[in-house]
């Protein structure tokens, strides 16, 4: 479970990947541009923290909960309310102050996870395309 002031738990961040992972099935027509990016600011400019100290605290997030999906409103419906996105001055990427462009590939191996947190984590599914912790090839397929 995630809360204001918790650190994640492994699940949750697995989950997050899996969804950046499919967004970068899409990301392949950005070839030859560069990334642009957005901040989020306050939507008030004061001193203090924009988001009242109740609300933080009355906020779970919580993947295995029944209301998972009102969890995740609840949170929109905050940063909808005291925050904003505004665009970045300079592109994301840069060498020498020159904007990098794209160059997305097929296939990237994010980043290894050691065999003993595959084989304690039995909801931790392998990418196809990829072994699991036993040889075996992994099931899961990220692409929607």
């Amino acid at each position: 479970m995630l809360s204001a002031g918790c650190c994640m738990p492994d699940r949750a961040l697995y989950l997050q990947a899996i969804k950046y992972m499919c967004k970068i099935r899409h990301c392949f027509r950005s070839n030859g541009t560069c990334r642009t990016g957005n901040l989020w600011q306050a939507k008030t400019n004061t001193d203090t923290d924009p988001v009242p100290a109740a609300t933080k605290t009355s906020l779970v997030i919580d993947p295995d909960a029944a209301n998972f999906q009102t969890q995740l409103s609840t949170l929109s419906t905050v940063f909808d309310t005291y925050f904003k996105r505004v665009s970045t001055d300079t592109p994301m990427d840069t060498y020498n102050g020159s904007a990098m462009n794209i160059l997305f590939k097929q296939n990237y191996y994010v980043f290894g996870l050691p065999n003993g947190v595959i084989t304690n984590n039995g909801w931790l599914l392998q990418t196809k395309g990829w072994k699991d912790a036993y040889g075996a090839d992994g099931t899961y397929d990220y692409q929607p």
